[in-house]
């Protein structure tokens, strides 16, 4: 997903990548969405913040789907690898639990957005490059569809 950045070159963005991944502890499965925000704007030449990781919600269709924040790594949640992290950047992964209906929901949504506060604004994120085939390509298998 992706917003026009603060005043800054022409080919300079916000972005926010949205990931799901499936856990599995011991047979029991949960399931977490990651969301990396990272820019392609010369931090020096920021004079404004990238969003905080709460509150965040998914807007999807005609429903807004707040996110749990669960923390800041990946590793913690189970995940050994990085889940589609940025080209570019060192961005922090925020983890937010969900499950396999509200991940089939944003998956089969004709509209999504994420929206962010950051600083008392809302910032709006908005779809730039859909990968939703492959999101309902992984509910599909965890569903046992495959």
């Amino acid at each position: 997903m992706r917003r026009p950045a603060p005043p800054s070159p022409a080919n300079a963005h916000d972005y926010a990548t949205l990931a799901a991944a499936s856990v599995n502890r011991g047979g029991k499965i949960d399931y977490v969405l990651i969301v990396y925000f990272w820019s392609t704007v010369d931090p020096r030449m920021r004079t404004d913040t990238l969003p905080a990781a709460e509150p965040l919600v998914i807007q999807a269709d005609d429903r807004r789907l707040t996110l749990k924040l669960r923390g800041h790594s990946a590793h913690e949640a189970g995940i050994g690898l990085p889940v589609h992290a940025p080209p570019v950047g060192n961005a922090a992964p925020n983890v937010y639990g969900t499950d396999l209906a509200t991940v089939r929901f944003i998956a089969a949504a004709r509209q999504l957005a994420l929206l962010a506060d950051s600083d008392g604004t809302t910032l709006t994120y908005e779809l730039w490059t859909d990968r939703r085939p492959a999101l309902r390509a992984f509910v599909r298998h965890m569903s046992g569809e495959e």
